[in-house]
């Protein structure tokens, strides 16, 4: 006779309360260390919560999970980019039907950083037993007047995990491409790089930098960020408020509880005219990939420096330099990352509504409140790159 596996679960709302094998099972991956999701913790957006799922074969952890619940009605904004009334149309829409969204994984992030498990488990079986225990997430919810409207697992390559969601009707949702730079095993340095792109894109890179000549770089320590919060937030905001739609808004200290826990395997570089900080980019190291995150300007001289364009520029040059073998640029700016050499990857992810309506229409909602970019995907190397 087959022995009947019984998987069980236990929902943590804290980082204290993780196993040891936590770390273990999460394999290497940063953003599922439990160093990460302490800064998330400590720096954790006002409309989030975090749950910890942990999965037992009888008294052995064999699987992890990370959800997210997003409060929508609770952010001041959603993104101001847009016409106004498609904005408050969207808005209300928003508030309205989907007032909170349980996040299967990091919507901080681009990329499967949401659960991993050992091979003592199928990842059907698993994913299962994470779906089930979301039932449990959401009375707790429901006890705190709170209401997931929407499950959102994210962010997957196709096919993965499709034999799993299909059959539950579960719908696709086809995001922006996530943009990938793979740096070239030749490569020693940046000017290996430059040596690589085609004239026209050389030109580009030369021109930008001209732009920024007199400005100084700086790599700032945990010390300059924790007194420079109010500062690097502002820029921070004049970023994100003029997005096409978020989910969240970073708080002031969620830069400096990223340095406090990750230390080294965190960076941010201000860029400074006559020691005025105008703007900064962060990144993160993760293993052999390094990962860009959140960054800000002053919109008044993003233009006149072509900071935006200078910014990606450096982040390929240090992990170029740094030895890493790929670049996670997210799915934002799509063309002008391809102009620097990234590379389109399809991402998707698997959503349920709780009303059969709106779940029935879920495809075509998705595209209204955030419509897919037209772009032009660039060639930037020359062939025998």
């Amino acid at each position: 006779m087959v022995k009947k596996v019984l998987y069980t679960t236990q929902i943590k709302l804290t980082t204290n309360e993780l196993s040891d094998a936590w770390e273990t099972i999460a394999n290497g991956d940063i953003f599922l260390s439990i160093s990460y999701l302490k800064s998330l913790e400590e720096g954790i957006p006002s409309n989030m919560q975090l749950f910890f799922i942990e999965v037992y074969d009888m008294e052995k952890v064999v699987g992890i999970a990370l959800v997210q619940y997003i409060e929508i009605k609770q952010l001041s904004t959603l993104g101001e980019r847009d016409p106004w009334l498609h904005k408050q149309l969207r808005n209300f829409c928003l508030k309205k039907f989907c007032p909170g969204v349980l996040v299967v994984g990091n919507n901080l992030l681009t990329g499967n950083h949401g659960f991993r498990h050992t091979q003592g488990i199928t990842s059907d079986l698993f994913l299962n037993t994470i779906e089930n225990s979301l039932q449990s997430i959401q009375n707790q919810l429901n006890i705190q007047q709170k209401k997931a409207s929407m499950i959102t697992w994210k962010d997957y390559t196709f096919p993965d995990y499709t034999s799993f969601f299909k059959p539950k009707k579960y719908v696709t949702l086809q995001a922006q491409p996530n943009m990938i730079f793979h740096v070239n095993v030749q490569w020693k340095g940046f000017e290996d790089y430059k040596t690589a792109l085609q004239k026209k894109y050389r030109q580009q890179l030369q021109r930008a930098q001209r732009k920024i000549v007199h400005l100084e770089k700086k790599k700032l320590n945990i010390n300059w960020i924790e007194h420079n919060e109010e500062q690097l937030h502002a820029l921070y905001y004049a970023v994100a408020e003029n997005a096409p739609f978020n989910t969240f808004i970073l708080p002031k200290n969620h830069f400096s509880a990223l340095k406090k826990h990750l230390n080294d395997q965190f960076y941010l570089y201000g860029y400074f005219d006559q020691e005025v900080l105008i703007g900064f980019s962060t990144l993160i190291a993760n293993g052999k990939q390094m990962d860009t995150y959140f960054l800000g300007y002053n919109p008044q001289v993003q233009k006149n420096y072509l900071l935006y364009l200078n910014m990606l520029y450096d982040m390929v040059a240090f992990s170029i330099n740094q030895g890493f073998e790929k670049i996670v640029f997210g799915r934002t700016a799509l063309e002008i990352k391809s102009s620097i050499g990234a590379e389109p990857e399809e991402v998707i992810g698997w959503m349920q509504h709780q009303k059969p309506f709106i779940h029935r229409n879920l495809v075509k909602i998705t595209k209204w409140v955030e419509p897919k970019a037209t772009w032009t995907v660039r060639h930037p190397f020359t062939e025998k790159h």
